[in-house]
Parts: structure tokens; sequence; C-alpha cells
């Protein structure tokens, strides 16, 4: 997966992304980290983490969210529209919440 987003929601509707990948955005910083991220991931059992972006998290301002996706947004490494995602997993602080 080369272009993504990291959504979360309370209500399956209205969606929130805290996190994406554009790759080759035209920033040469940001398009030569994602080539080498592309390149390790091109290899055979590879993983990779990311982190959410929490200032984004903070703005929104929400005390966390019930569902989860992820969205591919662009073409992937072999040129295709298939979403490939052998595994994914979430790590934080679970909370108690009354879910409507």
């Amino acid at each position: 997966m080369l272009n993504w987003e990291f959504q979360v929601s309370n209500d399956k509707v209205n969606w929130l992304p805290l996190d994406k990948r554009n790759y080759l955005t035209g920033d040469s910083d940001i398009d030569a980290q994602y080539q080498e991220e592309q390149k390790e991931l091109m290899q055979k059992g590879q993983t990779s983490t990311w982190c959410v972006n929490t200032d984004l998290y903070k703005e929104v301002g929400h005390d966390g969210f019930r569902y989860f996706r992820i969205v591919q947004t662009g073409r992937n490494s072999s040129g295709s529209f298939n979403l490939a995602l052998s595994g994914f997993e979430m790590y934080g602080r679970p909370r108690r919440f009354r879910w409507p």
C-alpha cells in the first residue's frame, strides 16, 4: 500500500483521517522517505509501523473512536488498485465510553 488513509468514526457516517500516506507528493524529502519505505516493503515478509498524527487527534478533541478503517487512495506498489494488507494491529489505551 502506497496511498492510503487511516480513518476513524463513532457513527460510521462521519470519518476523520488520523494518518495518511500519499506516495510521490512532490516534496523531495518526503518522496525520498516513501521511496525507501517502498523498497523495503517490496521484500518478502517485510512489515512497517506508522504512528497516528497526535496533533490531528488533539485538534479533533475526541476521547476515543469506535470504528476504524483503511481506505486506499491511489495505486499500490504493483500499479494496481488492489488493496494488499496482510495484517493490521493497533496499540493504545482502551477507554470506557457509553456508545450510542
